[in-house]
């Protein structure tokens, strides 16, 4: 996808340049839209604007100084019937005072009629408003024609630049002057063409010579497009994006070569969604895309046994489901298993009884990327039961290691701790013990003395 704007001076020095222009449209027109083998396959637009003395040159008032500067003949257009029309509206008067509007034109025409930026005692911040039409995505391109340095009292070379790179527009000079002289004197268009990715062909003269630097201007800025895809026709409901993943980018992309994008979807509602995926730059290239949004698996349920906990929900119709478990609801959830039942019943074995384990069942594509999550479901793992269904009162255990030598008149200190599977409190009692020794809480003490010396039988429960 192309926009083409033609800006022209149309300053009385600029007679010949305009007239063969309007001689050759249509076979300019014709060659840029496919009958040249160079531009076959691009979806090109056009749009005529010109340009005379600078805003501070023109009397008036603010409104009629900024319109007798620039004129923007015809916005951009696939009509070639409108854009040679407008180019007959090109009429070589005036002038013979230059410098002219160059600069003012050209940030018009990028910014789509924007006001400058007002700095500096001779700049009042002033725009036409004249929407230039740029097409989304599309290569921005100015065939600019002069043969005059440009006035800079209302825009200077670092704005327009400035507007030109900010709204990627590619400025291709043709100049009726010497290098240096014309449009490039003080090297202003060299400027501007390097700063944009432009092309600047110097000593313009004859019709054979301006059609030739016009179709080669467009050659060159055509030669390489930032690649992007754009989306049309999506209804709500889901969002759809395209992200550049080639590691040599997608900017400045030369012909021929291919890029990779990878998409992008958020759905917010189930449902069957239509649209076309469009690569802007390039004509013709799409694609009609459909996706179906559906709900994500999300009754899942957990029943637990004494080492296992059972996983059942619904099939969704996913290619295959990962089942993922945590100590914790806040917990590292790891991978424990997979399946492709279309039964959706999943068994986690080989568990620690009484202990309450959380589960995610996680959808996922054939190739193993994960499209949707269930919420997490929790379940405790059993004891042993009787047949009624009752758990068995399991006795606790002992966790701690007791400490098993004092020398005489040392402080004998030991803190038993212990495990209790069915959740009950623990208490503890001393049952035997050496003269002296307590039992506080969980912790046991002693002081021997020397008529304590040798072994003895102590008995916690």
């Amino acid at each position: 996808r192309v926009d083409v704007m033609f800006l022209a001076d149309n300053t009385g020095s600029m007679g010949g340049v305009i007239n063969t222009v309007r001689i050759n449209a249509q076979n300019i027109l014709d060659a840029i839209s496919g009958s040249d083998p160079r531009f076959v396959g691009i979806d090109v637009q056009f749009g005529v604007s010109s340009y005379r003395g600078d805003p501070r040159e023109i009397g008036g008032d603010a409104t009629t100084r900024v319109h007798g500067a620039y004129k923007l003949q015809q916005p951009i257009t696939d009509s070639r019937d409108a854009v040679i029309t407008a180019i007959n509206q090109w009429a070589a008067s005036g002038g013979g005072d230059a410098p002219e509007a160059n600069f003012f034109a050209l940030h018009q025409v990028a910014t789509e009629g924007g006001a400058t930026d007002g700095e500096g005692a001779t700049d009042a911040g002033v725009g036409t408003g004249l929407v230039t039409g740029w097409r989304d995505g599309s290569v921005r391109i100015i065939v600019w024609f002069g043969d005059a340095p440009s006035h800079t009292s209302t825009v200077d070379i670092d704005e327009v630049i400035a507007s030109l790179t900010a709204n990627n527009v590619v400025v291709a000079a043709i100049n009726t002057g010497g290098a240096g002289s014309g449009i490039d004197d003080h090297g202003q268009a060299s400027r501007i063409v390097d700063a944009t990715g432009g092309s600047l062909a110097n000593h313009v003269v004859g019709s054979q010579s301006t059609i030739d630097a016009i179709l080669n201007a467009v050659e060159k800025a055509t030669d390489n497009v930032d690649l992007s895809i754009v989306v049309q026709g999506l209804a709500s409901g889901v969002d759809v994006s395209y992200q550049c993943i080639s590691p040599t980018g997608c900017d400045d992309v030369a012909a021929g070569e291919s890029r990779d994008f990878e998409m992008h979807i958020h759905a917010s509602s189930i449902g069957i969604y239509s649209f076309q995926s469009v690569v802007p730059q390039i004509a013709g290239l799409l694609s009609n895309d459909e996706i179906r949004v559906r709900e994500c698996v999300n009754n899942v349920t957990a029943r637990a046994k004494r080492d296992k906990v059972e996983l059942i929900w619904s099939d969704t119709g996913a290619d295959h489901y990962a089942i993922y478990r945590s100590d914790g609801v806040d917990g590292r959830y790891q991978r424990v298993g997979e399946t492709t039942s279309r039964y959706s019943v999943f068994v986690d074995r080989g568990l620690t009884p009484n202990k309450k384990f959380f589960y995610q069942v996680r959808e996922e594509d054939a190739a193993g990327n994960e499209t949707c999550s269930s919420v997490t479901v929790a379940a405790r793992t059993r004891l042993r039961g009787r047949p009624d269904g009752t758990p068995v009162n399991v006795a606790p255990v002992f966790t701690s290691l007791p400490v098993t030598t004092i020398a005489e008149d040392d402080e004998y200190s030991y803190q038993l701790v212990a495990t209790d599977a069915n959740g009950d409190a623990i208490s503890y009692s001393l049952v035997k013990g050496p003269v002296g020794m307590r039992l506080t809480g969980d912790t046991l003490s002693w002081t021997p003395g020397n008529q304590d010396v040798g072994e003895h039988d102590i008995i916690v429960r």
